[in-house]
């Protein structure tokens, strides 16, 4: 019999795990700028809502499979497991942004916070009407904290930079911007410190 190296054995599956996770993040686009939390034991989550409101939900299965042809392997070696590993990190990252954006689009339903622009042309008039639904908080200098803006539309940034950049909605934008930090100043002065 072969003696056992469990150091050695541990190396490639620390790698292989490593090698998973750093594709899984780089598929899951924005997620990936959501801190994750550690969730150690349980059936569901339990939110509790800044308004006080409690959101219960069951914890959702996502599996994954890694499949390694064994012809492939004899041919390509770790280039097919490593390949294999990457397909299936992409599939788990791919039902996580599912998940993630079929419940967020229930939740902002559920809230009333959605704008159906009924088959309208994206405008700006449409984009400051969506801006106004949300809260903006601002940093110690003032300066506004924006939401992550998530689109199907590839020209979307591009089309709100060129009326951005244009002194009439520029001037809009900028009007809009402080009356959010009162609303933003007014919000932190009524609200109650924890001691």
């Amino acid at each position: 019999m072969l003696p056992d190296f469990p150091n050695a054995r541990e190396l490639p599956q620390q790698f292989l795990r490593e090698f998973y996770e750093m594709v899984r993040n780089k598929a899951s686009g924005m997620l990936q700028s959501i801190k994750p939390l550690p969730l150690h034991e349980g059936h569901r989550i339990v939110l509790q809502r800044l308004d006080g409101s409690i959101d219960d939900q069951p914890l959702q299965k996502m599996r994954s499979s890694i499949r390694l042809d064994r012809e492939d392997f004899e041919q390509r070696g770790m280039v097919a497991v490593l390949h294999a590993f990457a397909s299936a990190a992409r599939d788990a990252a791919e039902q996580q942004m599912r998940f993630f954006f079929h419940r967020f689009n229930e939740l902002v339903e559920e809230a009333g916070q959605t704008l159906d622009a009924g088959g309208e042309t994206f405008t700006f008039d449409l984009f400051m009407k969506a801006f106004e639904m949300i809260d903006i908080d601002f940093d110690e200098n003032g300066r506004p904290q924006f939401p992550t803006f998530v689109s199907s539309n590839a020209d979307l940034a591009e089309r709100i930079g060129k009326w951005l950049g244009s002194d009439e909605h520029r001037k809009r934008f900028e009007t809009f911007i402080e009356k959010k930090r009162v609303a933003w100043r007014d919000r932190e002065s009524n609200r109650k410190l924890v001691s």
